[in-house]
């Protein structure tokens, strides 16, 4: 450290939610899966916890959100696994020396409570104010290795002209145009009552099941997210004959980003186009709400790229960001 910039490591505890909310709210990379709210949905024996607090001249500088898990080598300190990111929450004006001491300060801390690794996911560029890959770099020169590589991709909303559909493809385009034709209706910001996620719910099981995987939550973890983050969710649905066909369900990540967690249809109306009838409608709402960015989520799974997934994404011009998860094995 050039400068002697020396970073103060404390492990959160509840006096500090206060303290830690509004850090998030000023920082330039927060977002709803660091704050302490979204962690409630969890059962309280599912993970041990473990948030830290990076000090600097009695200031936060950047918070840590994580978990103590047991590894093949040991117990390791991970970015939250109930949370899509991880890593490191820092403030708008970090500068290099800020980067490269919070990276020391978490290694010297986590030898110190007798961990045998480190694994973390950032947060991607997009989800920056200021976007930077300072903390890429001092994780590197301090050891991380990429562990994981997977894809997401964005539609930059900003870059959008005019209607959104004249940023479409052609076959996009015209898919959307005949589901309007046939009559698909758009139900765009659905009150997140136990009836809708009842609705929302059957729609994602069955396309879920017919695809051969898992939904991420319960239906129950979906009514406990809707009853403590309710102003973080934002449930649609596409409609015809007064029949629900399809679904749609995001996650306002900061005031930057929204996140498309669950996209579903019902496969008996695959022909009426309701993917992109929804998609469409949802990046003409995310526009017209201010947001920057509209992420349509990984595309890879292990690295691997669905490339008919990922010609789909282009389609609505959204292009590829790295979501990385880092590792370190410790002495």
């Amino acid at each position: 450290m050039t400068d002697n910039r020396v970073f103060t490591v404390i492990r959160y505890t509840p006096e500090f939610r206060s303290d830690w909310e509004d850090f998030l709210t000023s920082s330039s990379n927060g977002t709803i899966f660091h704050s302490l709210r979204f962690f409630r949905y969890h059962l309280l024996d599912r993970f041990k916890h473990h948030h830290l607090i990076f000090r600097l001249r009695g200031k936060i500088r950047a918070v840590f959100t994580g978990a103590d898990i047991a590894g093949a080598g040991g117990l390791e300190l991970r970015s939250h696994p109930g949370a899509s990111y991880g890593g490191f929450v820092i403030r708008n004006k970090a500068d290099f020396e800020d980067y490269y001491g919070m990276v020391e300060a978490l290694v010297e801390y986590a030898k110190s409570c007798g961990f045998k690794a480190i694994r973390l996911t950032q947060t991607p560029l997009i989800y920056h104010q200021r976007p930077h890959q300072g903390i890429e770099f001092a994780l590197r020169s301090h050891g991380f290795e990429i562990e994981r590589c997977e894809l997401t991709q964005s539609v930059d909303l900003t870059a959008l002209q005019g209607n959104v559909i004249d940023s479409l493809t052609d076959k996009t385009r015209n898919a959307f145009r005949q589901s309007v034709r046939k009559g698909l209706k758009y139900e765009e910001g659905v009150e997140l009552s136990r009836v809708n996620l009842t609705d929302f719910h059957r729609i994602l099981m069955e396309n879920r099941e017919s695809l051969g995987v898992t939904p991420t939550h319960t239906f129950d973890e979906l009514v406990k997210l809707s009853e403590i983050i309710p102003e973080y969710l934002h449930l649609s649905f596409v409609s015809y004959e007064s029949q629900r066909v399809g679904g749609l369900l995001h996650f306002i990540c900061n005031a930057r980003v929204a996140l498309l967690f669950y996209v579903c249809h019902l496969r008996e109306y695959q022909d009426l186009k309701p993917v992109p009838f929804i998609l469409t409608k949802t990046v003409e709402w995310a526009r017209s709400q201010g947001f920057r960015e509209l992420d349509f989520g990984i595309s890879t799974v292990d690295g691997v790229p669905n490339r008919g997934l990922l010609k789909f994404k282009e389609n609505f011009t959204a292009r590829p960001f790295l979501r990385n998860t880092y590792r370190i094995t410790l002495e």
